[in-house]
């Protein structure tokens, strides 16, 4: 009786080893399928590399849109800038400069694109280009895709604005809706001259242009040549018979 139930008993034990064992692998078994990514497929979900996967979408649009023109594509280019301080008593009293800067613009998109008027950006001063200098070659128009606009912008600075680009030798400006920072040179003085309108010296132009000359009046008519003389009557002619 005593054998059989230590028999029993030795069976029990065994039984209880192995329900643990195979719990203990049925859990290795789980975790090591959660560190490989395999559902085993009860899931159902989408197998690595489809169609559905959010990284490869991302990659397949950025691919389809890689080859066409964003609507709005502007490059802008500073070719020099040069500060021109002013040559008379009053513009070097005030500080007065012209600060010129070639720039060339270029339409990359596939709009026409209009271009806003430049600005110069001083600390908080904003400048925009000198109206009595505005003329096509200082003008940026409308431009057409792929067209490029090549022009000479001149912005008018006194005081402080001078002052901080002669020190820093650098501008920061607002061109097509682009913020650039330019390296500036020192160029020449430029002569005054008279702005349009109010009879002073903004002592950053060049001399205005010579008064017309008078027109002369005309000139008194001659009086006309007298006739010639006329030849004597032959003799023996009488005119009246």
């Amino acid at each position: 009786m005593r054998t059989s139930e230590i028999g029993l008993r030795g069976l029990a034990k065994l039984v209880a080893v192995l329900a643990s064992v195979a719990v203990g692998g049925l859990a290795i078994g789980a975790a090591l399928a959660k560190l490989s990514g395999d559902s085993g497929g009860a899931t159902g979900g989408p197998p690595a590399g489809s169609a559905s996967n959010p990284t490869t979408a991302t990659s397949e649009k950025r691919a389809s849109t890689r080859g066409q023109k964003p609507a709005n594509a502007v490059r802008v280019r500073v070719v020099s800038a040069i500060l021109h301080p002013a040559s008379s008593s009053s513009g070097k009293r005030r500080q007065r400069a012209r600060l010129s800067v070639h720039v060339r613009v270029t339409n990359r998109g596939s709009r026409r694109f209009v271009p806003s008027r430049p600005v110069l950006v001083s600390g908080d001063v904003r400048l925009k280009t000198d109206r009595n200098q505005d003329s096509a070659d200082t003008n940026l128009e409308a431009l057409a895709p792929g067209a490029t606009g090549d022009v000479m912008l001149r912005f008018e600075t006194a005081g402080t604005v001078t002052q901080r680009v002669r020190q820093q030798l650098r501008a920061r400006l607002v061109i097509a809706g682009r913020q650039v920072t330019a390296p500036v040179k020192l160029g020449e003085p430029v002569a005054p001259r008279v702005a349009a309108g109010d009879g002073t010296s903004s002592g950053t132009a060049t001399q205005p242009p010579p008064p017309p000359v008078a027109a002369q009046p005309p000139a008194a008519p001659q009086a006309p040549p007298p006739p010639p003389p006329q030849p004597p009557a032959a003799p023996g002619f009488d005119s009246a018979r």
